[in-house]
């Protein structure tokens, strides 16, 4: 046994919890109900073929173990269980929920979990059973309903509205009250935004009640602007801090470090949603970046991140917009994208395409990428325009209105611009 925060306490960490991951990951390659996240749709780029299978994630003292069955589920759990003992980490039945997400059929409210026995005289490996609750639709972690704005702005609106003032024996400045929030008020609600970003209307309103605050106990005659009360002090402001840049903030960075992030686990995550997010939801065009931000997806939630669209919506209404450009298209110019996906980009800018039915047609016949039909031209080491190739491959399935087709797409495509 180790104290937290002790010397050996990161040894004991490494060898329960990256060795415990890594034990389950082995013992749950094979199994036909491990969950294995891809995207449904075509496979328009690499990413489109992203698979990321995932068995236990962790954060501080929270855990989930993920299977497609309870009866995979409970296996994988004593294994776990089994594994920790070892080390002498020992699970909190009363802290621990089971979740299913778009269950089949009715669920019950309760399941059965197996454990090891703790027991004098009982051998550990015996196997006792637990009922949890089971809670459907949902997943928490970290006392955070996961990727539910809602409910994280009505706890932050719950503790604003209960924060008071410590009473004075004369009237405090407002510099005084400014330190008190700051210390008290602000610290507490940057935690929780930083685990789940709230939508900017509801930040606002948090950020209105905090000056409602302000002007009861200061008497003013008015309420305080919040624009002023937020700006620096040299621009003649208050200085207070503002939860809506504080909000903009971890939203903003927050997408960035997602699709830059150093685990790659995490960063193939990002990716495949990004890929879901531009193709399956935005037809193809890139929504961080150019016609992009011309479209708000306030009603995608649950579809794509909450944090994500919230990051969105703020790159948006910046004057001028925010973008986060992609700097890596060498899958484009080495041709592994999806003819569909290069005409979808084209029709977006105006250009007149055909439907899908002449695709089609192509890719009965193995035409499926870009670099099937043709290659990028370069002018000193950089892309210029599409080349396709002067004739269609002949054979015997490839019928004259296949060929129309063909040459009705190169054209298209030969008057495309690399930008």
């Amino acid at each position: 046994m180790t104290k937290q925060g002790g010397l050996l306490s990161l040894l004991k960490l490494t060898l329960t919890t990256s060795l415990g991951y890594r034990y389950l990951d082995d013992l749950a390659r094979n199994s036909p109900d491990t969950l294995t996240i891809r995207s449904k749709a075509e496979a328009h780029s690499p990413a489109d073929s992203m698979e990321l299978p995932v068995t236990m994630v962790e954060a501080t003292n929270d855990s989930y173990i993920f299977a497609l069955t309870l009866q995979t589920l409970g296996s994988f759990y004593l294994e776990m269980e089994w594994f920790q003992f070892a080390y002498g980490w020992l699970t909190q039945w009363a802290k621990t929920s089971a979740y299913v997400l778009a269950p089949i059929g009715n669920a019950p409210d309760i399941v059965s979990m197996p454990s090891i026995t703790i027991q004098n005289g009982i051998h550990p490996h015996t196997v006792t059973w637990h009922d949890v609750p089971l809670r459907v639709g949902e997943l928490e972690c970290l006392r955070c309903k996961v990727d539910d704005p809602i409910w994280q702005f009505e706890g932050a609106q719950s503790i604003v509205k209960n924060f008071k003032f410590p009473k004075f024996m004369v009237q405090a400045p407002i510099t005084l009250l400014r330190k008190v929030i700051w210390q008290n008020l602000i610290s507490c609600l940057r935690a929780l935004l930083s685990i789940q970003p709230i939508k900017p209307g509801d930040v606002l309103s948090l950020d209105k009640m905090i000056a409602s605050k302000i002007h009861l106990i200061t008497g003013f005659p008015y309420n305080p602007n919040t624009d002023i009360l937020t700006l620096p002090l040299d621009l003649h402001g208050l200085d207070y801090l503002s939860l809506v840049f504080i909000n903009t903030r971890i939203a903003t960075e927050g997408l960035w470090h997602d699709l830059n992030h150093h685990v790659p686990a995490y960063r193939n995550m990002a990716r495949l949603t990004l890929a879901i997010w531009t193709c399956t939801i935005n037809c193809c065009v890139y929504p961080l970046d150019g016609k992009g931000l011309l479209k708000d997806f306030t009603g995608h939630y649950r579809k794509i991140p909450a944090a994500w669209i919230i990051a969105h919506k703020v790159m948006t209404t910046l004057e001028p917009k925010m973008a986060l450009r992609v700097t890596d298209g060498s899958h484009i110019l080495c041709g592994e994208v999806s003819l569909s996906h290069i005409l979808n980009i084209a029709k977006a800018h105006g250009k007149l395409v055909p439907d899908g039915r002449a695709v089609k047609t192509l890719s009965l016949r193995g035409i499926v990428h870009l670099a099937d039909i043709g290659s990028w031209l370069t002018v000193n080491g950089i892309a210029s325009r599409f080349k396709s190739k002067l004739h269609a491959p002949s054979g015997s399935n490839w019928t004259a209105k296949a060929k129309e087709n063909w040459v009705r797409i190169t054209k298209i495509l030969d008057k495309l611009d690399a930008k």
